[in-house]
Formats: C-alpha cells, sequence, structure tokens
C-alpha cells in the first residue's frame, strides 16, 4: 500500500527531539536540583547539569502542579518562571551558564503563563490586584536587556480567569498561523464550572472566548498545538465512582469538539488532570505523540495520535526526589 504525502512527512520527521526534566533532590534539607534528558527510546535519564542556587531555591520544583517553562531555540536554552520570586530562570544547554532576571512585580502583581513564539518573542501575563479587581495584561519580555513591554490591557474573560492568580504553571500555547496566545481557564471566579479558552491576537488584539462542554463531572486539563496546529485536550469524566480519561481535539474555527481516543488506567488514575492549575504536557513530532508528565508517581504518559498506542514510563525516583517541567527540544 502506498503512503501519502502526509504520511510520508510524518515518517521523515526529525527523530532526535530530546526530552529534558527538572529533577529535585531533597534529602538533606536543602533543595538541590538538577538538569536531566530522558531517552523515551531506552527509558534511561542523563544528568546534564547540576543547578545553582537559583534553581535550588526555585519552590516551584517542588510542587506537583505545572512550572511554566520553554526553548528558546536560537540561545539553546531552557527558560523557567519562577512564580515565588517573579524571575526568569535560563540554562544553557551548551555549556551550563546559568542567568536570572528579575521580572518588574510590584507588591500587587504577579505574573503567569511563560510562552514563545515561533519568532522567539517571550510573552507572559500580567496580574495586577488593586482595589478588589482583578486587571490582566500582556506583555512581552526581551531577555537581551531585561526589558518588558505592554502589548495589551486584556479584558474581562482574563480578569476573571483564577487560574491567573495561582503560584502554578497554567496551559497556554501560541498557534502560529493565527499568531494568538491560548490559554485554558478551568474555573474562573464567577462560576467555577465554566471551563474555556481564551484567546488574544497578537497584530490586533481582539479576544475569543470558546465555552468547552463540561458538565458538573467533566474536566479539561493539557491544551497541546502539534505541528500541523491542531489543537488538543485530556478530558476527565467522573462517573459510577470512576475516572475515564479521553483525548479529544478541538477546532477553534467553528468551535467543536471531536473525541479522539477513549484512553487506558493509567490516564484514568492520572489525578493530574482533575487538578485546576496546568498539567505538563507537550507534543512529541518525531514520533506523533502527544506526552505528559504524573507528578503524582512520577512517570511520563506517551499516546500516539497515528494509532492510540499508550505507553508508560517510570521515572527513576527515590525517596526524596520529584520530577517536573516537561520540554521537548
Amino acid at each position: 500500500m502506498s503512503c501519502s504525502n502526509d504520511e510520508q512527512q510524518e515518517e521523515n520527521l526529525d527523530t532526535n527531539k530530546n526530552i529534558y526534566l527538572f529533577k529535585r533532590n531533597y534529602e538533606n534539607i536543602n533543595n538541590q536540583v538538577s538538569l536531566i534528558k530522558y531517552s523515551l527510546d531506552n527509558s534511561t535519564e542523563t544528568i546534564i547539569y547540576n543547578l545553582g542556587d537559583d534553581f535550588d531555591e526555585n519552590d516551584s520544583f517542588a510542587s506537583f502542579e505545572k512550572i511554566n517553562s520553554i526553548f528558546h531555540p536560537s540561545k539553546n536554552e531552557i527558560i523557567t518562571l519562577n512564580t515565588q520570586d517573579f524571575s526568569l530562570l535560563r540554562v544553557n544547554l551548551t555549556n551550563g551558564i546559568e542567568t536570572k532576571q528579575n521580572l518588574n512585580a510590584a507588591s500587587n502583581e504577579s505574573y503567569n503563563g511563560l510562552m514563545i513564539s515561533n519568532t522567539e518573542e517571550i510573552y507572559l501575563f500580567k496580574r495586577r490586584y488593586e482595589n478588589n479587581i482583578e486587571q490582566v495584561s500582556l506583555v512581552k519580555y526581551d531577555i537581551d536587556n531585561s526589558n518588558e513591554t505592554l502589548i495589551y490591557e486584556l479584558g474581562n474573560d482574563f480578569d476573571q480567569n483564577i487560574n491567573l492568580s495561582s503560584y502554578d504553571g497554567i496551559n497556554v500555547i501560541f498557534h502560529p498561523s493565527k499568531n494568538e496566545i491560548i490559554t485554558l481557564n478551568t474555573g474562573d471566579f464567577t462560576n467555577t464550572g465554566v471551563v474555556s479558552l481564551l484567546r488574544v491576537n497578537l497584530i490586533n488584539g481582539t479576544e475569543t472566548k470558546h465555552i468547552l462542554n463540561v458538565g458538573n463531572i467533566v474536566k479539561y486539563n493539557g491544551l497541546i498545538i502539534s505541528n500541523t496546529e491542531e489543537i488538543y485536550l485530556f478530558k476527565r469524566k467522573y462517573e459510577n465512582n470512576n475516572y475515564h480519561s479521553s483525548l479529544v481535539k478541538y477546532d477553534l474555527d467553528n468551535s467543536t469538539e471531536t473525541l479522539i481516543y477513549n484512553l487506558g488506567n493509567d490516564f484514568d488514575q492520572n489525578s493530574s488532570f482533575s487538578s485546576y492549575s496546568g498539567i505538563n504536557a507537550v507534543y512529541n513530532p518525531s514520533k506523533n505523540e502527544i506526552i505528559t508528565l504524573n507528578t503524582e508517581d512520577s512517570s511520563i504518559l506517551r499516546v500516539s495520535l497515528t494509532n492510540g498506542a499508550e505507553s508508560k514510563h517510570i521515572l527513576n525516583v527515590g525517596n526524596f526526589e520529584n520530577y517536573n517541567g516537561l520540554i521537548i527540544k
């Protein structure tokens, strides 16, 4: 049987994608954080760098919730947002050089949602709480000169997004062809039953809200975009005393959701999917699969978009260790 052009392209995808994680050891009271590379092919981990004090003192690594991390291609760096002291922590994969940049946060301000565009511009959501009112803006950050630029003051849908008030990472993606930043609101101040996708266009500031198909027993998490710009989410339903997880695809143009796969027990038992915080999830183009980190049992869960095959990798975690910050490059 001959292959279609799309199938041939999928077979020819780069097979050298690397998975990175932060690993924290807290056996001797003090945190010790390292950066490791994980091989999906042979389930082995390799220490890349033992990191310095700025990483060791980042309490976000101690959380079981998502942390905001990105890969910066031209600088060959992994960058993470420390939501405790509002700084960007950078580690260069070529030479291990670490850099800390303190963000411009006043006492009533916080940051969340670290993201990078296809032109390598870095964006964050900045939240200000003043006079009992939440006000959210989108800012661009220049890591070369440590300057922050206001892009847009955002509207009420973003102001009411409770995720942006959290110290935990949020689900957020950049959509190249639409030139938009999209975030998943897992529940807002006015009605925690409302789950939505919030979009802001970087060209004109237009905002769009999509209400997702959620009931009292349904949750969404893990916003992911593929290299063909298809958007996926994990959907978790609690029914008859059991959890059932599925992978769905969401079409922004017509606001429709399509079931891709009903997932197996390893996904059903991942309690991260029920969290109001984001989860660590990435698309792996070389294998055409979605990968998520289960921080509860320190495992990597994979589902193939080609055939629905699932696999689980148990990470090498000791009694005083945990992982966070799933990154692909």
